[in-house]
């Protein structure tokens, strides 16, 4: 019988059994070891899925390939009913599988355990390790599971035995995928990838001329290494940065750290996301910021486990820089076969796949390597001439260009004049109406759509469908797919001719003022989709690629060339987009952009900016907020809008809800009127919701059900999930207050799983709040801290909940566990008065007080925080990193 062929994540899976707690390290360190190896670990969490865990465990040994077991003093919880505890049950349902088992030394332990330990030294189907330490304990997991699969698959006959696919481990970093062969880079890769290895290297420059291949380079390091980063490696553009001071924020928006609060700066949050991460960031491009260097030396000053590996076309020269040159490809005159050349035939086969090097072409080949001095990019760019012209045809035309355009800018280095000697021949092959379309396109600093080019393109002769085809074919742009529909960007040192050129011809501002008139055009069509539920998730996916160059965007409208209308306009735009997407950091900084402009001239568009800086502060629980939000609400009112009315009367309703609660429900039902009329059913949802949260508040409990069920109804009615989502929430605070913790655990859970599945942001936040503030009053410390992981990697994209609470409610676990270090750097992102707070945020947060009173306890047992506020030490961030948990993106639910 023919075996089946598998696919790449079809890996081998590694159960690991052991106690939870107690070993929390060593499966930390079992976990890394597999993953190392680039196989899948199957780890066992109590309270993490919805059945019971008998079931769960046997499932999860079923799909399993290897049981590897990790013992302590312990023996586990005997359930009711049945013999033996998990644990035991675990080794005896592994069947016939390999098995490894591991027992920490110690002078005691439980006697059931004892006894089956004893079992096991006696089972000679069994591999048993004694160990001492976690790093012990990490090398035997990952020798032991090397030799066993080496020796399995020795002792398999060729045509003979099932072969299992390791495929490759999931990534666990942002970068960008690869793409075809790395040529000649093995002595620079193995150089670079040796130092990042060493504990004394915390920066990395790669320098180089543009076109050498840093960047390429620098994404095959962040895969080769990313099992040495637990932590991720991050890849972060900075391409489209003209100004120093959008690295920090750049940094910030690619790891999705907690936004901050009034006041706060960024780069003391992003140290605090950093400081117990073991991290690689890739800062891609560097050359255009070098002002900034200055903020990194002061990150890896501060994060001791953080690397930086950067690209350059110059060292950043600060303290503890090892610097690597990336040199053209190896390439001799004369060469029969070089990596220069390989890499020239392979790009000539992408548009010619007939090409081949061979006797009538090798010199010809070879002299245009040595020509182009052997850089990637001039490489490829004269490869793709292969569509028309032979090597041999190409050489005279070479030749000619060079000697006529190889005297670049003279402040730039020799082999970048070169370059861009080879980058100008290219655009001088253009026809006029293509090299209009190459200046004006050279405006978009992060890519483009067919759509956005047309509007830049106005009166350029050609359509923008054939000029950006006959570009792609020059290898003048790339090509990608984001969403299902194409775009395309330029390398970045062919934009930057392209933007030069436009400058020279007095078309730079006017396509840059179009490029933003296009973005807010797009947003305002895709208004009401965003208001949408169940529509929300793909107008959002089809703005996210517009709005990564948004700031860039923004920056322009408000400099001394743009047009300060239309920032306003932008800004309210883009700030509606941002917040409504939990992106609350991000519209601040915006907010930052347009703060010393001029008011403007239309005074419902000032009250709207007004507004939505208000809305943004409100979200951080700033109710010095509510002027702003309630003279933008007075301003709407008096004009009669409705598109952005019913979420300025929510979020004045939400600041209003303690100090004047019957002023925050009329507020509210006019939301849900105006919302109604206009088919804003997301609106519409939460402002039911907030209806239910007010009599809630307000200790109204049979209001607050009353309500809680009308819009559940209303909800199921019209198919809104999402406002199913911010219903569950009410009847989950219903069922709270009435001591039904069982319903209230079960709906906010299901109040999680419907907000993941449509991306709504603020009911997701809201409901893990609550499942993490149930679980623990249950009890159920375990289910908790599972739940809490969750929610502590959600919040760091989400800038609406402080986890102030959460954070004490973890610290207090770890201290009971006795790992007083850890729950010290947790506990010093406590505020003073957390457990004293009494406002709308603490009902959100913690309806049952299960966490504030974790928090009372926390500071009995450790003091007061040893730094105030979650600037010192960002809580999300370290506690993951301190206890090794899931990656963002995880899913849990408490049982």
């Amino acid at each position: 019988m023919t075996e089946p062929i598998r696919t790449p994540d079809q890996r081998v899976r590694v159960f690991v059994s052991s106690t939870l707690q107690e070993l929390a390290d060593e499966r930390a360190a079992a976990k890394s070891a597999i993953q190392h190896l680039r196989l899948t670990p199957v780890m066992f969490e109590l309270g993490a899925r919805a059945h019971p865990p008998r079931d769960l465990y046997r499932a999860y040994l079923d799909q399993s390939d290897v049981f590897l077991g990790i013992y302590w003093q312990r023996y586990g919880w005997i359930a009711p009913g049945e013999t033996v505890s998990g644990l035991e049950d675990e080794y005896l349902l592994s069947g016939d599988k390999p098995r490894l088992v591991y027992v920490k030394r110690t002078e005691t332990r439980e006697e059931r355990l004892r006894e089956l330990i004893h079992r096991i030294e006696r089972d000679d189907r069994t591999s048993y390790r004694p160990f001492s330490s976690v790093e012990e304990l990490e090398d035997l997991i990952e020798n032991d599971l090397a030799l066993m699969l080496t020796e399995r698959f020795a002792a398999a006959a060729p045509g003979r035995g099932r072969r299992e696919s390791l495929g490759d481990a999931p990534p666990t970093w942002a970068a960008p995928l690869e793409r075809g062969e790395l040529f000649g880079r093995e002595r620079v890769l193995g150089e670079v990838t040796d130092l990042l290895r060493r504990h004394d290297v915390g920066l990395l420059t790669l320098t180089g001329p543009g076109g050498t291949g840093k960047t390429r380079l620098a994404v095959h390091v962040a895969h080769e290494l990313g099992e040495a980063f637990p932590d991720g490696a991050f890849f972060v553009p900075l391409a489209g940065a003209r100004n120093a001071s959008d690295v920090i924020p750049g940094i910030v928006s690619i790891l999705e750290v907690p936004s901050p609060r009034s006041g706060d700066e960024l780069e003391k949050r992003l140290i605090g996301f950093l400081c117990a991460r073991r991290a690689l960031l890739v800062l891609d491009n560097f050359e255009h910021v070098l002002e900034a260097a200055g903020a990194v030396s002061r990150l890896l000053a501060a994060c001791p486990h953080l690397k930086v590996l950067a690209t350059s076309r110059e060292a950043l020269r600060v303290r503890g820089e090892h610097e690597v040159h990336v040199p053209p490809l190896p390439h001799e005159p004369g060469a029969q076969r070089s990596p220069a050349m390989a890499l020239f035939e392979a790009r000539a086969r992408e548009v010619r796949p007939e090409f081949r090097i061979d006797d009538q072409n090798r010199a010809a080949v070879s002299e245009i390597c040595r020509r182009l001095d052997a850089l990637p990019l001039a490489i490829e760019l004269a490869a793709a001439r292969v569509r028309v012209l032979s090597p041999q045809a190409m050489l005279p035309r070479l030749d000619q260009s060079l000697s006529l355009l190889c005297g670049g800018k003279r402040d730039l280095p020799e082999r970048q004049q070169t370059l861009r000697a080879t980058i100008e021949w290219s655009v001088a092959l253009l026809r006029p109406e293509e090299q209009v379309v190459f200046r004006r396109l050279g405006v978009f600093a992060c890519g483009f759509t067919e759509s956005a080019a047309d509007a830049v393109l106005v009166g350029a002769g050609m359509s923008a469908l054939d000029g950006i085809t006959s570009l792609v074919e020059k290898s003048l742009l790339v090509r990608t797919e984001a969403q299902g529909e194409a775009r395309f960007q330029f390398l970045e040192t062919v934009r930057e001719l392209a933007r030069e050129r436009a400058v020279e011809a007095g078309e730079e501002r006017t396509a840059r003022l179009r490029n933003a008139e296009w973005l807010e055009a797009l947003i305002v069509s895709e208004h009401q989709e965003l208001l949408r539920a169940g529509r929300r998730q793909a107008a959002r996916d089809r703005l996210a690629p517009e709005m990564a160059g948004a700031r860039g965007i923004l920056r322009f409208a408000a400099g001394p060339d743009g047009d300060v209308e239309l920032a306003w306009r932008l800004y309210i735009r883009f700030s509606f987009v941002l917040l409504n997407n939990a992106q609350t950091a991000e519209a601040l900084a915006m907010h930052e952009i347009v703060s010393g402009l001029p008011r403007s001239r239309d005074p419902l568009r000032a009250a709207l900016a007004d507004g939505m800086w208000g809305r943004g502060r409100a979200y951080m629980w700033d109710e010095s907020a509510e002027p702003l939000i309630a003279a933008s609400e007075r301003a709407l009112q008096g004009a009669g809008d409705r598109e952005f009315l019913p979420s300025v009367l929510t979020v004045h309703a939400m600041i209003l809800v303690r100090r004047d609660p019957a002023r925050s429900l009329a507020l509210l039902d006019q939301a849900v009127r105006f919302a109604t009329e206009q088919g804003h059913t997301y609106t519409e949802g939460w402002a039911r919701g907030m209806i239910t949260y007010t009599h809630f508040a307000c200790g109204a409990i049979d209001e607050a059900s009353r309500t809680a069920d009308e819009a559940a109804a209303i909800a199921r009615r019209e198919g809104n999930d999402e406002g199913a989502a911010f219903a569950l929430i009410g009847q989950a605070f219903v069922s709270t207050k009435r001591g039904d913790l069982a319903a209230a655990r079960a709906q906010f859970a299901e109040s999680v799983a419907r907000a993941r599945t449509h991306g709504a942001e603020w009911p997701r936040c809201m409901a893990l709040a609550g499942l993490c503030s149930v679980t623990l009053f249950a009890g159920d410390e375990g289910g908790a801290r599972a739940v809490l992981e969750e929610a502590l990697h959600y919040f760091v994209g989400a800038g609406f909940i402080a986890a102030d609470s959460m954070c004490g409610a973890l610290a207090l676990m770890l201290a009971r566990d006795g790992e007083r270090e850890r729950a010290l750097r947790v506990f010093a992102a406590v505020y003073p008065d957390t457990e004293d707070a009494t406002g709308l945020h603490a009902h959100l947060t913690d309806p049952t007080g299960a966490m504030r009173r974790a928090t009372r306890e926390a500071r009995r047992l450790l003091g007061d925080p040893p730094c105030v506020g979650p600037d010192a030490v960002d809580l999300a961030s370290v506690v993951q990193a301190a206890l090794g948990a899931a990656r963002p993106g995880d899913t849990v639910t408490a049982g």
